[in-house]
């Protein structure tokens, strides 16, 4: 995930300079400023006090020294950026709190965030890519199994219908034969043949391998059988193909993306362009309405809509913290008003929230990490389940984790700042629009 941060947090870093610099070519920090020193000394003549006089003067000051850019190192000091100094610290600080808490609740999830997520739509994407030998496959079933389970008296048994290579299917392929590659062969020859063939392509195919290593490390109990039964019933049932899949293939990464330390498909391959990220995260969300009102056909493809559902959550974390960072400067034109300095903590508050969700989905992970890597593949658990989990996981990732940082941060600043309300009291007299508009009336 540091990688998605750096390229989101570097975009609003130089989107806030950019609109900063904007702001000051107009003047407009400096209107404000002297407008509001001029409200200011209307309010000493009028009040006889000159300590909000100093005391805004000195906010003045402080706003200006927030606003001034200086120089941030990100992604281990690959990325070396200009940011306005109060957005740099926030973000920094942030982060380092994020991650400690990350790694006390799940050390892997920085490295290998839903990672169960990732290993069911690779399993989803686990097919044969040989025209070929998925000619003579589907050839074989069309043949072979579909008439062979037609003749049974009764239902078909569950390895029949998860992989019908397989010896103990039970499937009478003696009274049936099919023609491959212009030779005719019975349905019992054929199954052998392409049973071994089938193994042999999945044993040398580093795509499957490495898919296989990274579920085989998630879980030991996945064995090779259950892995060749998922890439058959792929074959069988067909890879559908989804509006989405680009949005998937983009997060999963191309197939040879491999980590051999970390035994797992490395997290945010694909297009790193802010573009790219913003088309991504934008795409998304209009998917996300569409996986809650339209049904789900197989079960390959809730596990496709399950994992896609879930990776979009660091895309639309990132996008959020580049507007947001993007817009500081705006905040802090609004904080050189008389008493509005509490703009500054309000965007603190709304930032350090975005900031807070990766916690969140960490504990989610940390209470389903114990689901096997069986039931990542497509015949594993329950029929409703991919319906119903990506129900749940919209529900807690995209509502209940950002609306629980909100109140969180919210509590705890109303906590820290209880001491200091009766020594920093609410700026009197109204604001410089009241105070303007009070002007007008006593002028007409």
């Amino acid at each position: 995930m540091e990688s998605i941060d750096t390229v989101y947090e570097y975009a609003g870093h130089q989107a806030a300079l950019a609109l900063w610099g904007a702001l000051a070519g107009l003047g407009i920090p400096l209107l404000v400023a002297l407008g509001g020193v001029a409200w200011r000394f209307m309010r000493v003549a009028e009040d006889g006090l000159a300590r909000p006089l100093l005391l805004h003067f000195f906010g003045l000051v402080l706003v200006g020294w927030l606003v001034s850019p200086t120089r941030v190192a990100a992604g281990g000091g690959s990325v070396d950026a200009r940011a306005p100094r109060f957005a740099a610290w926030l973000t920094a600080g942030t982060d380092t709190f994020t991650r400690s808490a990350i790694r006390g609740i799940d050390r892997d999830f920085l490295d290998k965030p839903f990672e169960w997520e990732r290993i069911a739509a690779m399993c989803g994407r686990a097919d044969i890519f040989d025209p070929a030998l998925r000619r003579d496959i589907r050839d074989f079933l069309g043949a072979c199994a579909v008439p062979a389970i037609a003749s049974l008296d009764g239902p078909a048994s569950e390895a029949a219908e998860r992989n019908p290579l397989r010896a103990d299917t039970g499937l009478p392929y003696a009274r049936f034969s099919v023609r491959l590659r212009g030779r005719d062969a019975s349905c019992a020859e054929a199954r052998g043949t392409l049973a071994r063939q089938v193994g042999d392509y999945v044993r040398r195919s580093s795509f499957h391998r490495r898919v296989f290593t990274t579920a085989r490390a998630y879980d030991d109990r996945l064995t090779e059988e259950m892995y060749l039964d998922q890439v058959v019933y792929n074959v069988w049932h067909g890879t559908p193909d989804f509006s989405d899949a680009r949005i998937a293939r983009l997060a999963v990464g191309e197939t040879d993306q491999f980590d051999e330390r970390q035994n797992t498909m490395r997290w945010g391959n694909g297009d790193h362009t802010v573009a790219g990220r913003i088309q991504v995260a934008g795409s998304g969300v209009a998917h996300l309405w569409t996986y809650l009102t339209q049904p789900i056909g197989t079960a390959v493809e809730a596990k496709q809509r399950h994992y896609t559902a879930t990776m979009l959550g660091p895309e639309l974390y990132g996008l959020l913290t580049m507007l947001l960072l993007g817009l500081f400067p705006i905040a802090a034109v609004w904080a050189l008003l008389p008493g509005r300095w509490i703009v500054l903590v309000r965007f603190a508050q709304l930032l350090v929230s975005v900031k807070l969700w990766p916690v969140g989905w960490a504990l989610l992970t940390y209470f389903s990490r114990r689901r096997p890597s069986t039931e990542a593949l497509t015949f594993g658990g329950m029929e409703d389940a991919g319906t119903r989990s990506i129900f749940a996981t919209i529900a807690m990732m995209y509502f209940l984790i950002p609306a629980l940082s909100i109140v969180l941060v919210g509590l705890i600043s109303s906590a820290a700042a209880l001491p200091f309300r009766e020594a920093v009291p609410a700026p009197a007299g109204g604001s410089p629009v009241q105070a303007a508009v009070a002007v007008a009336r006593a002028a007409s």
